[in-house]
């Protein structure tokens, strides 16, 4: 679905051949269908040899980029946690049934600690 909205949201980018590439970078790489736990588990560990090595400053950027991605796939999980336990969706996600569990989320998923 996130793929699907970049997509249309960028559609002017994605036409011009200048752009397309960067464009085409995180609906193909980044929210495709596929399962991304050996990249995250690398990128956790290549973290944790590159704090060793690299500046504070270079360090910390890491780190935030590090985090950004391990509190998006928690809220990306508790999304679908929502759409199938509580709104039952079994099929496909439309625009619709991925907005709606916005409006129903009252409280932080576990792991969520803060604001980036």
């Amino acid at each position: 679905m996130a793929s699907q909205s970049l997509t249309r949201t960028y559609a002017d980018l994605l036409a011009d051949p200048r752009y397309r590439p960067a464009c085409e970078f995180l609906p193909e790489r980044h929210y495709a269908p596929r399962d991304f736990s050996q990249r995250d588990h690398d990128l956790e560990r290549i973290h944790q040899f590159l704090s060793r090595v690299l500046s504070a400053t270079t360090i910390q950027l890491l780190t935030a980029t590090v985090e950004l991605n391990s509190l998006t796939n928690t809220l990306d999980n508790y999304l679908w946690q929502v759409l199938v336990d509580q709104l039952g969706v079994t099929d496909a996600i439309t625009a619709e049934r991925y907005a709606k569990p916005t409006a129903l989320v009252t409280t932080r998923p576990s792991g969520y600690v803060k604001s980036i």
